[in-house]
């Protein structure tokens, strides 16, 4: 019944799409400036503001932290197709494709299929996942078109997020619908990614209200695995939502939006030799995911110094991984921060903060819970003071996040960054920060069985710590070049790792959970942004990770957990006729704990502006090999992600 009632949903959403396209007023009939991103002086690039950082809006240049911004034009000329491919042209991010649905995606290190360090939110809603950390990436959906920009910041950022921004956070931030009048029609095919399509429509609601209405559809080949010499993970996808953007008057400004999808992925079979299971044994494998969410944000200038906003938003999950568990969860979360500059020296910011998770979980063969329901509870505020020591030359920004949580007890998260601007082409800043990943539901009561071994959750885990030490300068010498670079030595302790190992009984040998390790990585990320002419732009960037390890009774072990050296050099054009030539080159270096060798990719993406409102393109990625392995998944399997390509069209109306 409730798989019907989603299908419903999607269906009516796209009759209200073609219909509003039909009747609406005030197309748009431009697609995006092809020359628009090319355009913009490299100062006006670092005057873009973002809000990652400080949760307001503040200028590039003037970002305390190692921050990329990725831009509509960026996405769009890359030829991504998804936010984890977006991905690979940022800096220190490590994006490697599992199978045909699933990525590693990490920052500094500590990849995995559940990378548990990295804070990924959408529209300002948290998508972590509280039953085993991480992100489900292949249920993170927006229409690329309309995406605003993404945020990404390498590093911790818990003073102002909180737990679980250890790494990295990502923010996704899509467009107001006042810029997204008009119709939208996008489709695509190719030979693994057979069709994708999108249809999208914004429209007035009044005088000062506006409105869009999407649906997009993915059909995605299967991939092989190397290991078992088959095809798995046939993929098809489908989401559908709307936004609504209101403003009633000069201070106040109303946002509500909501999204419902499907995703429905073909038998995996689960690898024998990590397992323990005869060859000839299969599970029933396949995954069926259907959800939703809603999110409500109001928004209140008081002042020319002060403003205040209250956001919350529901989110429903029903995840079943046929044939090993099945996940039902419920997620409210309420939000309300304030910004008042109190003088010219003080800018405060504060915030406070509820979660409310409940799930029931059934459990499987493989894959089971102690406690098959439960309710969690996360209870959040914060306070950040940026300091003026020196007006326009040098500011001091303190703050922390307090937590409580059902999972660990209270938390604390204090951060101090230093920033100092001696002219607008010169800006260095360091930082000292310290931030937490809480347990979550699979650390304290998983378990895991298979005839030669089990995994057993520790009710006892405590929260995995950092201490991290971060510098970085950033350079425009002309208006044509800016260098951007930072550097970090981070210090982890209480990470999760195998507490104890139980040959008592013979087989299975159980293995336990348990805080017993400690991490150091230190490393550097590079990138420059070099226009060369006024129609061509070059964005290389590299960067270097070394990280050791030491359990508890174990001896310190140098290791890579993400490739040590990636670089990516990143080739824009603007041809004569209306033509767009993009050329992305990536290089990893050896994955030694993802189980992939080094490699280089080449995407390339060619595209023709018919007319105005018509743009054909064609895609190629990953065409320097027939296939390679990029990242082994938690059960062993290893997928080779072949190449690829595919052919676009897109219409505005």
């Amino acid at each position: 019944m409730a798989n019907s009632a989603y299908n419903w949903l999607s269906i009516l959403l796209v009759v209200l799409t073609a219909t509003a396209a039909a009747y609406g007023e005030e197309p748009n009939l431009a697609l995006n400036d092809p020359t628009e991103l090319l355009e913009l002086s490299i100062e006006d690039l670092m005057e873009v503001e973002i809000s990652l950082v400080s949760k307001q809006e503040t200028k590039l240049r003037d970002t305390p932290a190692a921050v990329y911004v990725l831009a509509t034009e960026d996405i769009r000329r890359s030829g991504a197709t998804s936010i984890p491919e977006a991905l690979r042209m940022v800096p220190g991010i490590y994006v490697g494709q599992i199978n045909t649905y699933t990525w590693s995606i990490g920052s500094r290190g500590f990849n995995g299929q559940f990378s548990d360090k990295l804070l990924v939110m959408i529209d300002g809603r948290t998508v972590y996942s509280p039953l085993f950390s991480g992100v489900y990436w292949n249920i993170q959906h927006v229409v690329l078109e309309d995406v605003e920009r993404i945020e990404i910041v390498r590093g911790p950022g818990g003073t102002l997020w909180g737990s679980n921004a250890v790494n990295g956070i990502i923010n996704i931030v899509t467009k107001i619908a006042k810029d997204t009048q008009g119709g939208m029609f996008d489709a695509a095919g190719g030979n693994v990614e057979q069709g994708m399509g999108t249809l999208r429509y914004g429209g007035k609601l009044g005088e000062n209200a506006w409105f869009r209405v999407y649906s997009q559809y993915l059909n995605h080949d299967n991939y092989k695995n190397l290991i078992e010499d088959t095809h798995v993970n046939e993929w098809r996808y489908m989401q559908s939502g709307f936004r609504i953007d209101w403003e009633t008057n000069e201070e106040d400004s109303f946002t509500f939006q909501g999204d419902i999808f499907r995703s429905d992925i073909s038998e995996e079979n689960i690898s024998a030799a990590t397992l323990g299971i005869d060859n000839t044994v299969k599970t029933p494998g396949g995954l069926d995911i259907h959800s939703g969410n809603l999110l409500g944000r109001w928004t209140h200038t008081i002042s020319e110094d002060s403003e205040m906003s209250f956001q919350m938003y529901y989110d429903n999950l029903n995840h079943d991984q046929k044939g090993e568990f099945w996940e039902y969860r419920d997620t409210f979360d309420f939000d309300f921060q304030h910004s008042v500059r109190l003088n010219e020296n003080h800018n405060i910011i504060w915030g406070l903060g509820y979660r409310l998770s409940k799930d029931d979980i059934k459990n499987g063969p493989i894959w089971s819970m102690v406690h098959t329901k439960m309710d969690s509870h996360l209870v959040s505020g914060f306070i950040n003071d940026d300091i003026t020591l020196v007006k326009d030359k040098l500011h001091l920004i303190l703050g922390s996040k307090f937590e409580h949580n059902t999972f660990s007890g209270f938390e604390y998260q204090p951060g101090g960054r230093l920033m100092w601007t001696p002219d607008k082409a010169h800006t260095f800043w360091g930082s000292i920060t310290r931030a937490v990943r809480t347990p979550v539901r699979s650390d304290q009561g998983l378990h895991i069985n298979s005839p030669l071994f089990e995994i057993h959750g520790n009710p006892d885990m405590e929260s995995e710590k950092l201490v991290a030490y971060e510098a970085g300068y950033r350079f425009i010498p002309e208006e044509r070049l800016s260098i951007d670079i930072a550097t970090f030595y981070n210090v982890y302790d209480d990470l999760r790792d195998v507490e104890s190992i139980d040959f008592s009984g013979g087989y299975p040998i159980i293995f336990t959970y348990g805080n017993t390790m400690w991490d150091e990585t230190y490393g550097f990320e590079a990138a420059i942004n070099y226009k060369v002419t006024d129609w061509w732009t070059l964005k290389p960037s590299y960067s270097f990770i070394r990280g050791r390890t030491r359990d508890e009774t174990g001896p310190i072990v140098f290791r890579t957990m993400s490739p040590r050296n990636m670089a990516n050099i990143r080739s824009i054009m603007n041809l004569p006729g209306n033509w767009q030539f993009d050329t992305s080159a990536y290089y990893y270096d050896t994955l030694t704990e993802g189980g992939a060798d080094s490699h280089m990719r080449l995407d390339v993406r060619l595209a023709w502006q018919i007319r105005e409102n018509v743009e054909l393109s064609v895609v190629g990625q990953n065409l320097l090999d027939s296939g390679h392995m990029e990242f082994s998944s938690v059960t062993g399997n290893q997928i080779e992600i072949p190449r690829s390509y595919y052919a676009r069209i897109t219409i505005k109306f």
